[in-house]
């Protein structure tokens, strides 16, 4: 019995330890100064994606086609059903949602309750190819910027580019989290 639970407490331990990450915080400010400028005027990732408004959750698939200052966003629910398409100008500052006619307003909502605006929805490109340079394989870092918490963890590589892995945007109480699965750059 005593071996059991000894062996157990070595399990869990070993376990936890592979979690650990090393991670550093830093303002918008400087992330605006330390960001990598890669220039990549065209990118599609495919990944996993989790939202949560307070209690209630929402999992399922993304596809994100960014050409010509046009972003294409599929968001799939977990039986790979459409749910929404997103279509960002970045020109213009359009944006197009085009889900089923149940379910716009809704995603309309949901969408403008994450970014709170415009600019933000537009920064997210940004994020996504100018991350922070302290961020490498196995170092997340974390952006604090007024309200907002942005999380990146990992990186991803890509022809010789390294993208990020993970990201996180929470601004309560919202959360959203999208884990990239494949890069194409």
């Amino acid at each position: 019995m005593r071996f059991f639970f000894i062996l157990i407490i070595f399990l869990l331990n070993g376990c936890t330890s592979l979690e650990l990450k090393n991670s550093e915080n830093i303002t918008y400010i400087q992330y605006q100064k330390t960001k990598k400028n890669l220039e990549i005027s065209k990118f599609k990732f495919s990944g996993k994606i989790s939202f949560f408004v307070e209690q209630k959750g929402f999992s399922g698939f993304i596809n994100w086609k960014y050409n010509n200052n046009l972003s294409e966003i599929s968001i799939y629910n977990p039986f790979n059903n459409l749910v929404s398409k997103i279509t960002l100008n970045s020109i213009t500052k359009a944006i197009e949602i085009t889900p089923n006619s149940k379910t716009k307003n809704e995603i309309e909502s949901i969408v403008y309750k994450i970014f709170g605006n415009k600019e933000s929805i537009f920064g997210l490109n940004e994020l996504l190819i100018n991350y922070p340079v302290q961020l490498t394989e196995t170092n997340s870092v974390v952006i604090n910027f007024n309200d907002w918490v942005i999380k990146f963890k990992g990186l991803i590589k890509v022809n010789n580019t390294n993208m990020p892995h993970i990201i996180e945007i929470e601004k309560s109480p919202l959360a959203l989290k999208v884990f990239i699965t494949e890069w194409v750059i």
